[in-house]
């Protein structure tokens, strides 16, 4: 499926922490420790938005995904590296 390429571990050095994303029943879900699961909902290419998280915008580098920015509130382009 084509969210499959979304999956992995993803790292905030800012802020010391993980979200793992990964495929549930054709949706992508995204989960950390003291957060929980959450769906997360595509909104455009690589844009995603997830309800309590905020807006997902997935960096690429040669086609393969290599991160995100998480944006929400007063926070903007939050960076998250895939491990």
């Amino acid at each position: 499926k084509a969210f499959k390429e979304y999956e992995g571990v993803y790292y905030s050095s800012e802020l010391g922490t993980v979200y793992k994303i990964y495929v549930m029943e054709d949706k992508l879900m995204m989960e950390h420790i003291r957060q929980g699961e959450h769906q997360i909902r595509q909104t455009g290419k690589d844009e995603f938005f997830a309800n309590r998280l905020g807006e997902l915008q997935f960096v690429r580098d040669k086609n393969k995904i290599k991160g995100f920015k998480l944006s929400a509130g007063r926070i903007k382009n939050l960076n998250f590296v895939k491990q």
